[in-house]
């Protein structure tokens, strides 16, 4: 039954991705939603999984230290903050990457593994709890095709817990039979959940965390056996989590992301009438009416409901019963994990509910088929309930009946043209993608960006994800200057090493502007022409200046006096200040890494002796070739004590060091409006 069961289960995947059967190489299968931004929404979006489930299946196979290290959004340091860091994605893309070569296909059989490994998992777990293959390989058909995972192809670490099953499977045996092979099992599979994505471990964790108090329930007066290795196993989990996820908080305090957006509207407390609510309905009913409460100690039906009562009382809406208002646990939750609040889906903790009711339906199934006396009537009953079941997910008449109807998929091909293809090959290191796009529209075509990198992963410069990176505008405005050849010496001080024009994104003039610029010699040395294609220009970016990132190269002595167009601010206001930059060293300066907002000292010294000191927190300008000017723009307060003062920033590194500097005039009369935000301009001194 066991060969049978896999055996059906990959034909039921083949036939949910059969779209891309004709050209698995080049076809991504895509909902069909009814408004063409959504499909436009859904190539960007997926164009993106498609590069990060690439990169980090290059990474695993040729360099797995490298997969928290530089990818998109160049120079950003561990750009995987920005979103999912999807490295079991990576993984099961990994071997069939190596083998083809292609990353469309490498996309699509990873697909179909998540889908194959969902349903053999359950059907696994399930058999363990009944001791039953038929009404297992129900529940394994439930658990393949939950309405997540059999519709969104787009985002496949949200549903990423197809391992789940065999976390649950190993802890039950570990508990049952205390074998250290079921204790490592425990330990690998939770670890590949893990590695997915929060969402799908926040959807495990419900299961799990109820699931183990009803193990450790049954199994207490045996504590001593098996509560020690749990904790190694645990400690190790933390240790994996903290890796994982401790970047994440890091980032939210140093990088000023993961915040600020808005969070999606969390799911109505509805009944799902489908099979799955049914079969599960059936086996509460059953568990009752034939007063099985004691019959058996290890019956999980009980906790299988206060899962489903768990997850929707974090991902449903407060519901209003008479008056009484029963509320959600989400804030709670928000007090007592740090980072929750970032979550920007908190209703996909409703994938435990699937979880837990695709488990429940194999008890309901085992329960109608007590009701049929002879053995071939059972498999009969269990065959219509599995073709049901297919039928109710897959045939589109069947499923449009239901509360959880799902439109059609679409296929569209994903690949990008071979010269293409040819072109970035063709190039070396990191990639500097141009335009650099500053407005969130315009931002979301860097999304074809990376996905034309998967064919060759590397640190570039395209930036799409969940949350901005806060290099986004420092690079764009830098970038805006090519190909002058001091931009050229800054870009190549930060790392880049290759430029690609796509040449369907600049405004004509300002293309124009760029080929006209770069027939000069020096602009031409830097950017040595690699070759063209129709939709964009290959480049190597060269240079020959020394960089360095002392910040003695930017050292300022003194602001000279007589400066004019000086800065006035009521006293004690908090102002926007424009502080001059210049590099007055013969190397090129590029931040120290890492390259983002960093600490800063701000001083302010008054022309009588006295003065303030602030701390603050910034983007500093990125690079800045040899004798070159720039500007660092800081919201400030003002003294209270009027007069003039030179305003000097340091990096709180290194305080000593004075790299930017403005002439400011405090002015004594009263700050109207004080904590407005304005702004002032300093001379580029």
């Amino acid at each position: 039954m066991t060969a049978f069961a896999l055996l059906a289960y990959l034909m039921v995947s083949l036939w949910v991705l059969r779209g891309v059967l004709p050209d698995p190489s080049s076809l991504l299968l895509l909902p069909d939603f009814a408004s063409p931004a959504l499909h436009t929404l859904g190539e960007f979006d997926q164009g993106m999984v498609l590069s990060v489930v690439t990169r980090n299946a290059t990474l695993l196979l040729s360099d797995p230290r490298e997969l928290f290290g530089y990818g998109q959004c160049y120079p950003l340091a561990a750009p995987h903050v920005l979103g999912e860091h999807m490295v079991g994605s990576g993984i099961l893309a990994s071997v069939p990457l190596r083998l083809s070569g292609e990353p469309i296909l490498a996309y699509n059989v990873m697909l179909l593994l998540t889908m194959w490994i969902a349903g053999a998992s359950m059907f696994l777990f399930a058999r363990e709890l009944i001791g039953r293959s038929g009404p297992a390989f129900v529940a394994g058909l439930l658990f393949l095709l939950t309405p997540e995972r059999s519709f969104d192809t787009i985002h496949p670490f949200v549903h990423g817990d197809h391992w789940t099953p065999l976390v649950a499977l190993f802890l039950h045996r570990w508990m049952d039979r205390g074998r250290a092979r079921d204790l490592l099992g425990v330990g690998i599979t939770a670890a590949l959940v893990m590695l997915e994505s929060l969402y799908a471990l926040l959807a495990s964790s419900v299961f799990l965390v109820v699931y183990a108090v009803h193990l450790a329930w049954q199994h207490r007066r045996s504590l001593r056996a098996w509560l020690p290795g749990l904790l190694v196993v645990a400690v190790a989990l933390l240790a994996l989590a903290r890796i994982l996820f401790l970047p994440y908080l890091d980032a939210r305090d140093d990088l000023g992301v993961l915040q600020g957006r808005p969070v999606m509207p969390r799911s109505d407390r509805s009944i799902l009438i489908e099979s799955s609510a049914v079969l599960a309905a059936i086996a509460l009913i059953d568990r009752v009416w034939r007063g099985r409460w004691r019959a058996r100690p290890d019956d999980a039906r009980i906790a299988l409901l206060l899962t489903t009562l768990l997850a929707d009382s974090i991902a449903g809406e407060p519901l209003t019963m008479g008056g009484f208002v029963v509320p959600t646990l989400l804030p709670l939750l928000h007090d007592v994990l740090p980072g929750l609040d970032a979550v920007r889906a908190p209703q996909l903790v409703s994938q435990a509910t699937w979880l837990a009711c695709a488990a429940l339906s194999a008890y309901g199934v085992a329960a109608l088929g007590d009701l049929v006396s002879r053995p071939v009537l059972r498999i009969a009953l269990t065959s219509a309930i599995a073709a049901y079941v297919v039928a109710e997910r897959c045939v589109p008449e069947m499923r449009n009946r239901l509360v959880v109807a799902r439109p059609e998929f679409r296929v569209w091909n994903a690949r990008p043209r071979d010269e293409d293809i040819r072109l970035l090959r063709a190039t070396k290191g990191p990639i500097l993608d141009l335009p650099i796009p500053q407005d969130a529209v315009a931002g979301m075509r860097t999304a074809d960006h990376l996905r034309l990198g998967s064919w060759d992963p590397r640190p570039t410069s395209a930036c799409y994800n969940s949350f901005g990176s806060p290099l986004v505008e420092p690079l764009a405005q830098l970038t805006s200057k090519l190909p002058d050849p001091a931009a050229a010496d800054a870009l190549y001080a930060l790392g880049f090493r290759s430029v690609l024009l796509h040449k369907a994104l600049f405004w004509p003039p300002h293309l124009y502007r760029f080929h006209r610029e770069l027939a000069a010699p020096d602009a031409a040395e830097r950017m040595q022409r690699i070759g063209a294609s129709e939709d964009i220009e290959a480049f190597r970016l060269v240079s020959r200046v020394p960089y360095g990132d002392d910040w003695r190269l930017l050292v300022w002595t003194d602001v000279p006096p007589g400066a004019a167009n000086l800065v006035r601010v009521p006293a004690g206001a908090r102002r926007a200040i424009e502080l001059a930059v210049r590099n007055r060293g013969v190397a090129t300066f590029r931040q120290p890494p890492p390259v983002g907002p960093r600490e800063f000292v701000v001083r302010w010294q008054g022309r009588d002796g006295g003065g303030t000191e602030q701390r603050v927190r910034t983007v500093f300008p990125l690079a800045l070739a040899a004798g070159q000017r720039g500007h660092v723009s800081i919201e400030l307060e003002a003294p209270p004590a009027p007069g003039e003062y030179d305003v000097m920033l340091a990096p709180a590194s290194a305080p000593e060091v004075n790299v930017a500097a403005a002439r400011v005039v405090v002015d004594a009369a009263p700050a109207h409006g004080a904590g407005d935000a304005g702004s002032g301009q300093a001379e580029h001194l």
